[in-house]
């Protein structure tokens, strides 16, 4: 039943999941020539029983207001407030009306209001895995989502910063999401958590026999240690197990470093002179920060590689790009050791150069057989130096012309001012040299 109801006594629902309105010029302008051709949805307002709250319409309630209407077309209806904002949300996603945190703060009304995701699922027809991801959502921080978003960041991107356990990694990648950093950020944060999960299953087991510090605090020791092994963190052939032969006192701390590598010393006795420690703790920490940017320089190696195949194996090539994948092939051709790609590879290669989409593919499964047997190529020497590499240069220009962007981190390692290269690698208060 259609009621009209004076526009003064028409107000805008205060939990409206829909912040924005968007541009009524246009709508303004049809309401004007045509009048509002479909009913509001409104019910009676709580605060003044004159007046009515809009549930659905508040684009054509915005709009009649600047085409001068004095009277709308409503429907009067009785629902709970938990079914008003439901019909809100429901109507306006459906119509993808919704920003993302629009819809996040209206499922968080709803549980405000004593839903559960159950409830919530029955009241807007919602599926439960897209109440649950808006659930997950509102635990990040909320106006940095809201950047995130007006940057560009998609629903699935949000997602996966929400899929983090650490509140201070969820903010440092989200601070990235909808730039060229994102993949990297994330990747980062999603190793970080990984190895850090990894190591707490081991520390009990490392705590039995040795003494678990940070490098400042190993830096800072006041006796003199002794490198036993390096131990990388989750790795198949990784030693968590006290040394058998011990060299001097079988006293040890085990440095972890919050990264995927670790070292094991052992303390040395204590008659030994001052000069003599001091001579060996500084040839260690020397040791030790040369390993810091060696594992810098790995660590770095093997997250680009990775960006890079997570990158290649999504792509999907058009026409446009025929003869870009074409140089790529032939680059491929050319640089594959013979013991990679066998003739039969190559003549599949060849033959597909009228068809670019399965070129590519040939191209790709050649490359990745390259870099996973001889080591993803680096702009480092493998002792820590910087050097311009020509391969990996015709990599980044081949993947780049298909649109993939380099985060910052990658353009700094291209042109050596990554901090693999530059540091700082400081042990303690003063970087020993």
């Amino acid at each position: 039943m259609s009621t009209m109801i004076p526009r003064s006594k028409l107000e805008p629902h205060p939990d409206n999941p829909r912040r924005e309105l968007g541009d009524l010029e246009e709508l303004a302008a049809s309401i004007k020539a045509r009048g509002v051709l479909q009913n509001l949805t409104v019910v009676p307002s709580p605060g003044d029983p004159e007046k009515y709250r809009v549930i659905i319409g508040h684009r054509r309630l915005a709009a009649a207001a600047i085409a001068g209407l004095d009277e709308l077309p409503c429907s009067i209806v009785e629902m709970s407030h938990t079914d008003q904002i439901a019909t809100m949300m429901t109507e306006n996603m459906q119509r993808n009306d919704l920003t993302i945190s629009d819809q996040v703060g209206g499922v968080q009304t709803m549980m405000d209001l004593g839903e559960d995701v159950k409830g919530i699922v029955e009241k807007t027809g919602l599926s439960s895995t897209t109440i649950r991801r808006r659930v997950k959502l509102g635990e990040l921080n909320q106006p940095k989502l809201k950047e995130a978003e007006a940057r560009g960041a998609t629903l699935m991107d949000l997602v996966a910063v929400s899929n983090l356990t650490k509140p201070e990694n969820r903010d440092y990648v989200l601070e990235a999401a909808g730039t060229n950093n994102f993949s990297y950020r994330l990747s980062e944060a999603k190793s970080s958590e990984k190895i850090e999960t990894e190591f707490e299953k081991v520390r009990p087991q490392i705590e039995e026999w040795a003494k678990i510090v940070s490098p400042d605090e190993w830096g800072k020791m006041g006796v003199g240690t002794t490198y036993v092994r390096g131990v990388t963190i989750g790795a198949k052939d990784a030693d968590y197990t006290k040394p058998k032969e011990p060299k001097e006192t079988g006293k040890y701390v085990f440095v972890y470093r919050g990264s995927q590598y670790a070292t094991v010393y052992e303390i040395m006795l204590s008659e030994n002179s001052a000069e003599d420690n001091l001579k060996r703790q500084e040839h260690e920490r020397k040791r030790q920060k040369k390993q810091l940017q060696l594992d810098a320089c790995e660590e770095m190696r093997n997250r680009a590689y990775a960006l890079r195949l997570a990158f290649m194996e999504d792509y999907h090539p058009s026409k446009e790009h025929t003869e870009a994948i074409m140089e790529f092939a032939d680059y491929v051709l050319v640089n594959c050791p013979y013991d990679t790609i066998d003739g039969e590879l190559e003549k599949k290669i060849l033959d597909a150069r009228t068809n670019p989409s399965m070129l590519y593919k040939l191209a790709l499964h050649s490359w990745l057989k390259i870099e996973s047997k001889y080591n993803p190529l680096s702009y480092d020497d493998h002792g820590g130096k910087y050097r311009d590499n020509d391969k990996l240069n015709m990599v980044y220009a081949s993947i780049t012309s298909f649109g993939y962007q380099m985060s910052d981190e990658e353009v700094e390692w291209n042109s050596g001012r990554h901090k693999c290269f530059t540091g700082p690698f400081i042990i303690g208060e003063e970087d020993a040299e």
